[in-house]
C-alpha cells in the first residue's frame, strides 16, 4: 500500500492532498502507473473518486466547515495492473470561533497586548485551536496578526500607528 495521503496546505474551503509512491516501488514516481484517491463523503455524493496518472497532488475545493473527510489512496504500478491496498488519512475542516473574551492587557508605542480567553470546550467540540487571528482596522491602516496557541493567553497586535483609534476583532485559527 502507498503511504497515506497528506495535506501540505489548507484553507477553510479546500485542501491540497499530496501522495507518495509506495516504498516497495522504490518510492519512485516513475514506477507508478496511476493513483486513485477516494474522498468520503464526496461533495455531492457518498464518495468521490479522482484518478491521476502523473500528478503528485491535487486541490479539493468546495469542502464544508465542521466536516471530516476521509481520503483513501490506492496505486497501480507498471508490474501489476490492479489497484494496491489502500491507505487512509482523515482531515477536518473547521469553522473559526470567536474567543470567549478579549481584553486589552497593556499598550506600547506601536502595539497593543490582548488577553484572550479561548471558547469553552463545549463550543470547541473536536476543533483544535492552533492560534488566534486578530484583525485591526482604522481610517488609515488595516491588517492582522496571528498569535500561536502556545499556552499563553496574551497576544501582541501591531505595528499600529500612534494616536489612531482601531477596531479589533478576533477569531480562532483552526487550519
Amino acid at each position: 500500500a502507498p503511504p497515506p495521503p497528506f495535506v501540505p496546505a489548507a484553507s477553510l474551503a479546500s485542501l491540497r492532498i499530496s501522495f507518495r509512491p509506495p516504498s516497495d516501488l522504490g518510492a519512485s514516481y516513475a514506477n507508478v502507473k496511476s493513483f486513485l484517491l477516494t474522498m468520503t463523503p464526496g461533495r455531492n455524493s457518498a464518495a468521490e473518486q479522482f484518478e491521476f496518472s502523473w500528478q503528485r497532488s491535487t486541490i479539493v475545493t468546495g469542502l464544508q466547515a465542521n466536516s471530516l473527510y476521509k481520503f483513501e489512496l490506492k496505486v497501480k504500478n507498471d508490474l501489476v495492473d490492479s489497484w494496491s491496498d489502500s491507505s487512509a488519512s482523515t482531515y477536518g475542516r473547521t469553522v473559526s470561533l470567536p474567543p470567549a473574551d478579549v481584553q486589552v492587557s497593556s499598550t506600547a508605542a506601536t502595539s497593543v497586548f490582548l488577553a484572550l480567553t479561548p471558547p469553552p470546550p463545549a463550543q470547541q467540540g473536536s476543533n483544535v485551536i492552533y492560534g488566534y487571528r486578530i484583525s485591526f482596522s482604522s481610517s488609515s491602516l488595516n491588517g492582522s496578526s496571528i498569535c500561536a496557541n502556545d499556552g499563553f493567553t496574551s497576544c501582541e497586535v501591531g505595528p499600529l500607528l500612534p494616536g489612531i483609534r482601531y477596531k479589533l476583532s478576533a477569531s480562532t485559527c483552526n487550519d
